[in-house]
This record gives C-alpha cells, sequence and structure tokens, in this order.
C-alpha cells in the first residue's frame, strides 16, 4: 500500500536518526526503523514506526 508522503527507513537511531525518524512520523510518512540497540527503537514503535527485524549473525 502506497503512502502518498512517501516511506521512509531510517537506518541507526542515534541522536540525528531518532530526530529524523521522529520527525517523519509527525509529518505523517509511514517510517521503518531499525537500529542494532532494540530499545532505541522502541519509542518509536509506540509512535508508529515499523521496527525492522535485526538480521541473525551466524
Amino acid at each position: 500500500m502506497s503512502n502518498p508522503r512517501g516511506d521512509v527507513t531510517v537506518i541507526g537511531l542515534g541522536k540525528m536518526g531518532s530526530a529524523l525518524a521522529g520527525a517523519f512520523l509527525r509529518a505523517g510518512h509511514r517510517v521503518t526503523v531499525w537500529s542494532r540497540t532494540a530499545s532505541r527503537a522502541e519509542l518509536l514503535r509506540q509512535a508508529g514506526a515499523v521496527v525492522a527485524p535485526a538480521r541473525r549473525r551466524r
């Protein structure tokens, strides 16, 4: 399903990535986020972001 505002993916949820993802969510974009530290994605998930699964290491 397409979002007229566009879909956005943010990789890395440090200070800048978290701020960008939050701004995109507030602007109405559908946002997917990924971070090596899963806890950093939790607030964004609660705000409506989709959290991409971590890749399993071998």
